[in-house]
């Protein structure tokens, strides 16, 4: 894993919300989506994100994050991580 630099909750927040938004919401979400402005895609992605990961969010918020770092994670990573 190599941090690629510093960050802020809401960065990490909002990438985590695109990711889900692409990748794993994708299939259920109407075709409209699509065409959405960047903008729109940003504020309906944390929306998205805040409905089916709350119970998460809410545990990092309690936990009391105080920094957050932008990292690139490889396949050799993810395999150590499990």
């Amino acid at each position: 894993m190599e941090v690629l630099g510093p960050s802020d909750f809401g960065q990490a927040l909002l990438a985590w919300a695109l990711h889900e938004w692409n990748e794993r919401l994708r299939a259920r979400l109407p075709a409209e989506a699509a065409s959405l402005s960047p903008e729109a895609a940003d504020l309906n992605a944390v929306v998205a994100l805040l409905q089916v990961r709350r119970n998460v969010i809410a545990g990092i918020v309690a936990a009391g994050v105080t920094d957050c770092v932008r990292v690139q994670v490889t396949a050799r990573d993810i395999l150590r991580f499990g």
